[in-house]
């Protein structure tokens, strides 16, 4: 959705470069910065109250964390 400027982007590296024209063009009209979590990047919101019925994915039940630094969450923060 572009009609909005985000102030944050958390990212999800398991969709690749599916949505870098968007990125971009955020990035065109504001600077952002990268930050990196200690937390493992997984490819969805790993909440066990919405878990319903037959799981859909393995709940972790503890923080995740990288074996390295590419499996690193990041979150992308506007600067000005």
């Amino acid at each position: 959705d572009t009609l909005y400027e985000p102030d944050l982007i958390s990212y999800r590296q398991s969709l690749g470069s599916n949505f870098t024209s968007v990125f971009n063009l955020y990035f065109s009209k504001a600077k952002f910065k990268l930050i990196w979590f200690s937390d493992k990047d997984v490819p969805l919101n790993n909440i066990p109250e919405l878990n319903f019925d037959t799981p859909k994915f393995n709940h972790y039940f503890k923080t995740a964390y990288p074996d390295n630094d590419a499996e690193a969450e990041e979150l992308i923060i506007k600067t000005d």
